[in-house]
């Protein structure tokens, strides 16, 4: 009797580490891959549809937690590059530059800093040279 009492509980122990590791580790794992999922069809929607494509990836850095910094900026410079090439310049510009003036820029690797220095210099020359050929001011580009 007293094995069948053992054997009971520990059968009835047994949800308890799936449901430990469901709102634990598995909602971070769940959020990753559904970012990854996101990504990828951003990734191909990047050529046909570059608003689409920037979208899907600014949706998929904010499904990511804080913890995953670097993947998020990643995401957001992907972002970005996607805006600049449907056009948007000025609004990759901008969220370039709050992303480089925000505290946690220090705190992300240094290739990831310097994508994203060298994203916002690349943003910047190609939109003065639109201007330029534009036929805008020379003080304004």
């Amino acid at each position: 009797m007293n094995a069948k009492r053992w054997m009971l509980a520990l059968w009835l122990l047994v949800p308890v580490p799936v449901i430990a590791f469901h709102f634990g580790p598995g909602r971070k794992w769940a959020a990753r891959e559904n970012a990854h999922a996101l990504a990828r069809q951003a990734a191909a929607a990047e050529d046909a549809d570059p608003a689409r494509a920037a979208a899907l990836y600014r949706q998929a850095a904010a499904g990511l937690g804080a913890a995953d910094g670097d993947a998020r900026a990643r995401l957001e410079l992907r972002a970005c590059a996607a805006q600049a090439r449907d056009g948007d310049a000025a609004g990759a510009i901008q969220s370039l530059d709050r992303m480089i003036a925000a505290p946690a820029f220090a705190d992300l690797p240094a290739d990831t800093r310097a994508e994203a220095r060298a994203l916002t210099a690349r943003t910047h020359y190609y939109s003065a040279w639109v201007m330029r050929l534009e036929g805008a001011p020379r003080d304004e580009w």
